[in-house]
């Protein structure tokens, strides 16, 4: 027997793994055919917004335009930096989380 979980589970798609990165004080989430990343904290509360700069397979740099601050996501740590330095400094530990995609048309 088939039931409503199993056909809503048949239709979830897992979704690239790079897209939601949690710390224990909150997460960063890109947006679904974006590359607006929002940034929440544990209370599930909108912090700030950035725009994906740059991706490989190490991890992910957004920028927020307006503070000039750049963020680092990689798969064990996040740092971050303001324009004028040269490197990121440790902002958090966390990861990326995989995440499936159960909307209509996913």
């Amino acid at each position: 027997m088939i039931s409503a979980s199993t056909v809503l589970a048949n239709r979830c798609v897992a979704k690239d793994a790079m897209t939601v990165w949690k710390h224990d004080k909150g997460i960063f989430r890109k947006a679904k055919h974006s590359n607006i990343w929002s940034e929440y904290n544990a209370s599930y509360e909108l912090i700030t917004s950035f725009r994906e700069e740059k991706r490989s397979q190490d991890g992910v740099i957004i920028h927020n335009d307006e503070s000039g601050v750049s963020i680092l996501l990689r798969h064990d740590i996040c740092g971050f930096k303001a324009l004028e330095e040269s490197n990121f400094q440790q902002l958090y530990h966390g990861s990326f989380m995989r995440v499936a995609d159960c909307s209509e048309g996913s």
